[in-house]
């Protein structure tokens, strides 16, 4: 049998039916679980998947999911919705599957096979998470993950609970990376404290995460905006009296510019503070946690955590009293 464990997703969801479609026309029913609230603030979520050429260390593509016959995995949806996928893409990518034993029988094509069957509603309550990570593992795209600061507390318990393969974690942060550094404002906050206090995880899961996505920010060449590049004449940095060269698309020196990117990342761990203090029974260590925060960003720590102290101030004004425990929460934590 698999694995017990407690649902690591929760939130509200409705079962719609979308198709998926190969390069080659291609094209099969299956079942996708839709949340009530929009899955991005910029685009809807696609009708359409395409496939990629598997070849060796790559995703499958979607065109495997086509495959019928080689199908053995029933993913159950609440309202009797129905997946068939491949245990092998599952376990590839997750370790909750690798002692997956549990299956059924079932008639295809007048032959009997074992099958097995995986309840969703078990897994997590949110099913639209849980089934962009199932097509995530088949494409490794950022546009099947579709990561939102709506739900992204419900992807870092999701990630946690199905133990994601170490490559498919740098891929999934890579992504996660560039979502918080495009445009990340207090609309993103607002949603991720609404997410966080919802959805509870531990305080070594939100310090690994902080890490990876520091690694991420420092080695993406995307302030955000667009592709960074230096203006080579000296023009004083937005954020620092230093006269020096800046980047040509958010005019910062280069540890701003830094700062910019890393804004989301900074957030997360005071919005994980709020709601482990405030609604989860969670235990933590919070001199260690800062301890962690702080060696992480190294000699750069002082510059970074004041820029992001700035954009609190500026952005973050007190509107309501998850905002103003954020407030605190960001002070705490980078003091």
């Amino acid at each position: 049998m698999a694995p017990t464990r407690t649902n690591a997703v929760l939130g509200r969801s409705s079962t719609d039916h979308f198709q998926f479609h190969s390069e080659d026309g291609i094209r099969s029913d299956s079942i996708f679980s839709k949340s009530d609230e929009p899955l991005s603030k910029t685009e809807d979520m696609p009708s359409q998947l395409h496939a990629t050429n598997a070849g060796k260390n790559e995703a499958p593509g979607l065109r495997k999911l086509l495959e019928q016959s080689t199908r053995d995995t029933k993913l159950i949806f609440s309202e009797s919705g129905e997946l068939m996928v491949h245990m092998d893409v599952l376990r590839a990518n997750a370790g909750y599957f690798a002692s997956h034993a549990s299956f059924q029988t079932i008639q295809q094509d007048g032959v009997t096979k074992p099958t097995h069957t995986v309840d969703i509603r078990q897994i997590a309550t949110n099913e639209e998470v849980a089934m962009r990570y199932v097509l995530f593992f088949y494409t490794h795209k950022a546009s099947d993950l579709c990561f939102t600061a709506e739900a992204a507390f419900q992807y870092f318990a999701l990630e946690d609970f199905l133990e994601l393969e170490p490559g498919v974690i740098r891929k999934v942060r890579a992504h996660t990376s560039e979502y918080l550094a495009r445009d990340y404002d207090v609309k993103d906050v607002k949603h991720m404290l609404t997410s966080a206090c919802t959805t509870p995880i531990g305080p070594d899961l939100v310090c690994s995460i902080f890490d990876s996505l520091v690694d991420e920010g420092r080695r993406s060449a995307d302030c955000g905006r667009g592709d960074c590049g230096a203006i080579t004449r000296q023009i004083q940095c937005r954020e620092c009296p230093q006269t020096t060269t800046i980047c040509r698309i958010c005019r910062g020196c280069e540890i701003h510019c830094l700062a910019g990117r890393l804004r989301g990342a900074m957030a997360i761990p005071p919005i994980w503070l709020v709601s482990a203090a405030s609604f989860h029974t969670i235990p933590y260590d919070i001199v260690d946690i800062c301890a962690r925060l702080k060696e992480k960003l190294g000699e750069q720590y002082q510059e970074i955590s004041s820029s992001f102290h700035a954009w609190v101030a500026e952005e973050c004004a007190p509107r309501d009293s998850l905002l103003t425990m954020f407030i605190e929460a960001s002070k705490i934590l980078y003091c």
